[in-house]
């Protein structure tokens, strides 16, 4: 009985032990790796009475309620400036920092606070519109700033705990933990999503912040919320590390981004056009069109191929593709596995960028098949778009591009139009005919985005 109870006594101070290291494993990693996350403050001029907020996943007008308590603006009232914070996180001892460029897009003046509450101004280096990534230097002669490294987020796996840092509604430092729930996410930003969903708590605020992995290595840029309050719902988006490091990389180097292109217009492989191609799957996009001179010109690539595979890598889905092309080494050779009258055939590419692309073809280098109105193109919801995008919305045109000279107005990639001027759109052909049906020279979109609702006034 002696040697039972003392196997027993044993067995709880070694529970007792175990529970003492988990307590603190968490808050031992938080206290090595919080120093690099910084607070960023963002001032912009205000040359107009009232809130003129742009709508980005973190919209300044979600962050409204925060700034109030921080600056004690109001938006009836005139201001010389206001403040959009967010979060960065240090990569480089001698002060460069990554953040979100709708945290400083509109910026005259650029604050990073420490943890230890010192504060350094900061200059943009470079950003990338398309990513929502942008690269700051911190303005000071300190070589010793505390870092952190990269993880390869090619091995991050769905249900892999991760631990948010950054500054939701000016609360600076929160951390918050959860998984990683699912990867390679489409949400309609641009044709270039590919994002790391996690449960995190990640609110207004956490912009441009990082998500570490239990090894204290950042595995993504928390960047996007699905929400209708504006707060968090247990859906967060980050940008890969993998991705963030090629663009940081190439914003550091040359102060832009450039992306390869193909030249071609790629459509949907739904089951109609899979079943009459006797394929099996609907694996792979369907190409609808070649910009002549192209990549894909001289690849010999014709409409009515069907790319299955990218270097060898098989396309699942219509997005698949222009990120892979996208990620390409400029003036290098990619083979692109097509079928073509029932035959499997491999054509070689050589890949040039976006700057070379636009003296043929001003748009992206591979898009979507859409029908141009105003300026912005659109095509019909499928049920392959609704999964991809994650849309709820029965009906509804997509927004797919919209022209330089339109996005002055509140309109982007990957909106869902549902009524214009009040009037159901169910198919691109109902928007053609109200349209084409009124002389008026403003009208009123009715958008879903990203789970929220928005009216968007467009002028012809």
């Amino acid at each position: 009985m002696k040697k039972l109870s003392l196997i027993i006594l044993s067995l709880v101070i070694s529970l007792s032990n175990a529970n003492a290291l988990d307590r603190y494993t968490i808050a031992d990693l938080v206290d090595s790796i919080q120093p690099s996350v910084v607070n960023i403050k963002a001032e912009e001029s205000i040359k107009e009475q009232g809130d003129n907020y742009k709508n980005n996943p973190f919209s300044k007008e979600s962050k409204k309620s925060a700034l109030d308590n921080l600056h004690k603006a109001s938006k009836k009232i005139k201001s010389k400036s206001q403040f959009n914070i967010g979060s960065g996180v240090i990569i480089s001892a001698d002060g460069f920092v990554i953040t979100n460029y709708h945290v400083v897009e509109l910026s005259d003046k650029i604050t990073v606070t420490m943890t230890d509450n010192k504060f350094y101004p900061a200059n943009i280096v470079g950003f990338d519109q398309k990513s929502d990534l942008a690269l700051l230097k911190i303005q000071s002669d300190k070589v010793d700033f505390p870092v952190v490294n990269f993880a390869d987020s090619n091995t991050a796996r769905v249900g892999e705990m991760v631990i948010a840092i950054g500054n939701p509604y000016g609360l600076d430092g929160t951390v918050s933990t959860g998984i990683v729930s699912g990867r390679n996410r489409n949400i309609g930003t641009n044709i270039y999503d590919d994002f790391l969903q996690t449960d995190a708590s990640i609110n207004p605020g956490n912009s441009g912040g990082p998500l570490f992995n239990l090894d204290g290595d950042i595995v993504g840029i928390n960047t996007a919320i699905f929400s209708k309050a504006g707060g968090s719902n247990g859906i967060g988006f980050a940008i890969p590390a993998n991705t963030v490091q090629l663009i940081i990389q190439q914003l550091k180097d040359f102060g832009k981004v450039t992306r390869g292109w193909l030249g071609i217009q790629a459509q949907v492989l739904d089951q109609s056009a899979a079943s009459a191609l006797k394929l099996e799957t609907t694996n792979g996009v369907l190409v609808a069109d070649v910009t002549k001179g192209s990549p894909a010109d001289l690849a010999k690539i014709q409409n009515g191929d069907v790319i299955l595979a990218y270097n060898q890598t098989e396309i699942t889905s219509l997005f698949d593709l222009p990120k892979m092309v996208a990620k390409t080494l400029i003036n290098s050779q990619a083979v692109i596995t097509v079928l073509r009258a029932g035959e499997k055939i491999d054509l070689t590419a050589t890949i040039v960028s976006t700057d070379d692309a636009e003296k043929v073809e001003a748009e992206e280098g591979v898009k979507v098949l859409a029908n141009k109105f105003l300026g912005f193109a659109i095509t019909n919801l499928t049920d392959e778009i609704k999964k991809e995008l994650l849309i709820r919305e029965e009906s509804g045109v997509i927004i797919t591009n919209v022209d330089k000279s339109f996005r002055k107005f509140n309109v982007k990639t990957g909106d869902l139009i549902v009524q214009v001027d009040q009037q159901k759109v169910q198919t691109v052909e109902d928007f053609r005919q109200i349209i084409e049906g009124t002389t008026k020279k403003t009208l009123l979109l009715f958008i879903k985005r990203a789970g929220d609702s928005v009216f968007s006034v467009i002028e012809r």
